[in-house]
């Protein structure tokens, strides 16, 4: 029975969505057990983020212990958030700045990869984790605290070193996901929040490590000052 539970929650899973008429959300309750179930939810990225993974349960949880309890009012509706993010396409400010960092030609970055770029990029990404060890981290924990920055400016700038190596070109752009979620009144919305930013860095003068990871840390502050474009 567990295997075929696991069958067909993978296909309840893999089942394309309809954008056009949706649903873009979809309930199914397999029973496992003769008193117990489990509920499977599936979320089309469009309308939920990773955020919004962890308020949708936490809801289901409390409605299913107290059925009769009213739902928590929000001060604001996804619509509202859209309606003014609408609006800061109109700021002048972050549209100079987009348009400086920006500007010129953006280089591809050529890495030796193992097989031909393809003409039309089928956009399947996948997912890496590597573990450092405690020394190795305690270490790199030091250089933050020395350069009075974050660890992930360090090893975005670390990053940026190694694709250089790789590919012997000088202007860097990595592109960095965040949750675009800085005022509290955000917190318990569900929906797509998620941005992502162009952090560029040119390397031509050969700079060291340290000088790097100054320009990598002020061009990140910079570009989170700007994200709302």
């Amino acid at each position: 029975q567990a295997h075929q539970i696991a069958q067909q929650r993978e296909a309840w899973s893999r089942r394309p969505f309809d954008l056009a008429n949706g649903p873009l959300l979809r309930v199914a309750t397999f029973r496992t057990a003769p008193e117990q179930h489990e509920v499977l939810l599936v979320i089309h990225h469009i309308i939920g983020d990773r955020w919004s993974l962890r308020v949708l349960p936490e809801e289901l949880a409390r409605y299913y212990e107290n059925p009769e309890a009213p739902p928590e009012a929000l001060p604001i509706q996804y619509g509202d958030y859209a309606h003014w993010q609408r609006q800061q396409t109109q700021n002048q400010s972050h549209l100079d700045y987009w348009r400086r960092q920006l500007a010129g030609e953006l280089p591809v970055l050529q890495l030796p990869a193992d097989r031909p770029r393809p003409a039309n990029p089928s956009f399947r990404g996948g997912m890496m984790s590597q573990t450092f060890d405690p020394q190795l981290s305690q270490q790199i924990r030091q250089i933050s605290q020395q350069q009075q920055t974050t660890l992930y400016a360090v090893l975005l700038t670390a990053f940026k070193v190694l694709l250089q190596r790789y590919t012997g070109q000088h202007d860097i752009l990595v592109g960095t996901p965040f949750t675009n979620r800085d005022k509290v009144v955000l917190e318990k919305l569900i929906g797509f929040f998620n941005e992502t930013l162009v952090l560029r860095s040119d390397l031509s003068d050969d700079p060291s490590f340290d000088q790097l990871l100054q320009r990598v840390k002020k061009t990140t502050a910079d570009a989170f000052a700007h994200q709302q474009m």
